[in-house]
């Protein structure tokens, strides 16, 4: 058996990342642990690596019952690393939390987390920057030296392989000469589906297609359908896509066009599951798509909802004046995107980084 190192959370039903992280922990040779089961490996002193994911949401509607849960994970982090000597990874995956009730909350928990830990790792460039300015503000330190950025790695070869034919089972029969715009992912607040709709109405004299595929949030879903209802230009499918069909749905869309609020969001796993297919990403100017050359994506910024409104239709515009005047490029540059996910955010490199920093931090 390998070192036992812990990672938290060890799986996640939505979110493919953990599932890559865990398995390629386990070719460099690590026994991967979950966290529930931490006084079983502690008591043994062989647990010596913690790795933890969004261990700073709080997910409890009761502030009472948040404080206990905070009072939890400060205690856990302390024996970690104060009693049993384990070295602590922090994964950051974004700027704050997305639900607002409890971001304060999260925030404090967040950076306290930081200040704990001997490496954070950085999905993206934006987020070293970002977290560095914020620490000095608040404990007067910088994290550059225990900071890595490794890139979200691609998932390629994570789902079965399908054709555009699952795009076409939801959506029906692609025309070739109709831009196809498809939203794909969690339906909740923080993703603006609002802002999407009122662009397609704007857009409603371009010859474009919008859809809009995903569950979540049921009464916010509800508002979304109630929206589209008299909208000929966008249809909604309510509930997640398999994964034997969202390669397929993903390859039939010309553009994932994705219109995030910015102020939690760093990286998306909808912007690296569009280019790890060869699509291209119409999606504000976050940490993930700040990383990649222009000419993958459209992104925009916007300081307000109207203003956000206008800066996504005119890369909208943009891609639709691309589709429809460079056809031959625009088809053609799929094959560079994937060369780009398959090199850049190589799956085989991360396993390599993660073995260095793990070397590294056992031999500390």
């Amino acid at each position: 058996m390998g070192i036992k190192t812990i990672l938290r959370p060890i799986k996640s039903q939505n979110n493919v990342y953990i599932h890559i992280v865990k398995r390629l922990l386990e070719e460099n040779g690590y026994e991967v642990c979950p966290l529930n089961k931490l006084s079983t490996y502690l008591s043994f002193n062989k647990a010596r690596i913690v790795n933890l994911n969004w261990y700073e949401n709080y997910y409890y509607d009761s502030k009472m019952a948040n404080m206990l849960q905070y009072l939890k994970k400060h205690l856990v982090v302390i024996l970690v690393k104060r009693l049993f000597g384990m070295k602590i990874i922090v994964t950051i995956h974004n700027k704050i939390s997305h639900e607002n009730k409890n971001r304060e909350l999260a925030e404090k928990t967040l950076l306290w987390l930081i200040k704990e830990s001997d490496v954070v790792i950085h999905l993206c460039q934006e987020s070293l920057s970002y977290f560095d300015e914020k620490m000095n503000k608040r404990y007067n330190i910088s994290i550059k030296e225990k900071s890595h950025v490794l890139y979200h790695p691609n998932y390629i070869g994570e789902y079965p392989d399908s054709d555009i034919i699952e795009f076409e089972k939801l959506f029906g029969k692609r025309n070739d000469k109709t831009m196809e715009l498809l939203y794909i992912g969690n339906i909740s607040r923080y993703k603006n589906i609002e802002i999407l709709v009122e662009a397609a109405k704007r857009l409603h004299d371009l010859d474009i297609h919008f859809s809009i595929a995903g569950g979540g949030d049921q009464e916010y879903l509800n508002e979304i359908q109630m929206m589209v209802e008299k909208l000929d230009n966008i249809d909604i499918k309510p509930g997640y896509i398999s994964d034997e069909s969202i390669i397929g749905v993903v390859k039939g869309a010309d553009c994932i066009v994705l219109p995030y609020q910015v102020d939690s969001m760093l990286n998306s796993a909808s912007v690296i599951l569009a280019i790890s297919v060869g699509t291209t990403v119409v999606c504000p100017a976050i940490g993930t798509t700040l990383d990649m050359p222009d000419e993958f994506v459209y992104s925009y910024e916007y300081s307000d909802n109207n203003e956000h409104v206008v800066r996504l239709c005119e890369q909208i515009s943009r891609a639709y004046n691309d589709f429809v005047n460079r056809g031959e490029w625009f088809i053609k540059r799929r094959e560079k995107i994937i060369n780009y996910a398959e090199v850049f955010l190589s799956q085989d490199g991360l396993r390599d980084k993660y073995k260095e920093i793990y070397e590294d931090l056992l031999s500390s």
